[in-house]
């Protein structure tokens, strides 16, 4: 094989090679399982961050008006102000201390009880100052844009990426073989992949010996569409 054959096969080749060893080295190494916690102290006061320009609404907001069953709770028998700390007391025994800094600090913003994130939808479970629990449902795009939370206000920013890393680059080498007509085919590609099409190029080699004995080598440009 003369050296004009063999030169594009070890460019994509080489560039198999590279793409693999980036692609170990953008692999996550996050691990829940093994999430060990590093506890920090430290003296200066948390800021809250500033929203970002575009505030988005959420999809739906539901008030839940149902009561909970509150037979099995002990009401509280007396509220006293200590320190700086509020009591309360449901009997001589027991008692349920909130400081104060808790009720002064950010006091119109919801408390969080809980959020689901899945894909493309965010759920906001909360509690208003008033003891009303309602849910807050988003749409959300963690591809394109980062989003921030800060005293009930939900605010967007688009994320400005470099193109490559829009694409996410796939290096592919396949074989194919049609027993009926004895049709074989070989192909080392780069498929280039987006949330709608996929462009694929390579090099692809061909054996049909019903149809000629020989090798074809030819140039594989593809492009695919994502349902």
């Amino acid at each position: 094989m003369k050296i004009k054959q063999i030169f594009p096969y070890s460019l994509i080749l080489i560039l198999v090679i590279l793409l693999m060893r980036d692609c170990r080295k953008e692999k996550s190494s996050y691990d829940p399982k093994s999430q060990k916690t590093e506890t920090i102290y430290s003296q200066k006061p948390w800021i809250p961050s500033k929203p970002f320009e575009i505030i988005q609404n959420p999809k739906t907001l539901i008030w839940f008006y149902g009561i909970k069953d509150t037979s099995n709770l002990k009401p509280y028998k007396e509220v006293k102000l200590e320190k700086d700390s509020v009591i309360l007391y449901t009997d001589e025994f027991t008692k349920l201390g909130i400081n104060k800094n808790y009720l002064l600090l950010f006091p119109e913003a919801d408390k969080l009880i809980s959020f689901d994130l899945c894909n493309s939808e965010l759920e906001l479970n909360l509690l208003d100052i008033n003891g009303k629990v309602f849910q807050k449902n988003y749409q959300i795009d963690l591809d394109s844009y980062k989003y921030r939370y800060t005293n009930n206000i939900f605010s967007v920013e688009r994320i400005n990426k470099v193109m490559s890393r829009r694409l996410h680059i796939e290096p592919i080498l396949s074989y194919q073989f049609r027993p009926f007509n004895n049709f074989h085919d070989l192909t080392l590609s780069l498929k280039f992949k987006t949330k709608t099409f996929n462009y694929e190029i390579g090099l692809n080699s061909s054996y049909y010996p019903s149809i000629s004995k020989k090798i074809h080598k030819d140039l594989l440009l593809g492009i695919s569409y994502n349902f």
